[in-house]
């Protein structure tokens, strides 16, 4: 298991350790000890427009689900690891037909598609 300091997505240094305010930003911390050359993020767009993706809406949120203003927030913590994985070579691809991570390279998912054929 990791640790976590749940109020920054700052990388840490210490192994068994990965930052994040949500679990999408210590996943991404994960990935990018790995040091891939290319991250795909798909469904990771910090933007739900009123509607769950996979899942039924958490039962311990207000109204059962997280409000957006709150994916905004943590699209806005993801800006340092952009910052780190531009400066580490690593290429990191938000699929979706929106996205809310400007620190990341966008494609639509058809764009995805040709790109890995």
């Amino acid at each position: 298991m990791f640790e976590n300091d749940n109020t920054t997505c700052a990388p840490s240094v210490f192994p068994g350790v990965l930052n994040g305010t949500n679990s999408g930003a210590c996943g991404l911390n994960l990935a990018i000890r790995l040091f891939p050359r290319r991250l795909w993020l798909f469904g990771f767009d910090m933007g739900r427009e009123g509607k769950p993706y996979w899942y039924d809406p958490y039962p311990w949120a207000p109204l059962g689900k997280t409000a957006n203003g709150k994916y905004k927030a943590w699209a806005g913590q993801l800006d340092i690891l952009a910052v780190l994985c531009k400066e580490s070579g690593i290429d990191v691809v938000q699929v979706g037909e929106k996205s809310t991570l400007p620190g990341f390279r966008h494609m639509s998912v058809q764009e995805t598609l040709e790109c890995l054929k």
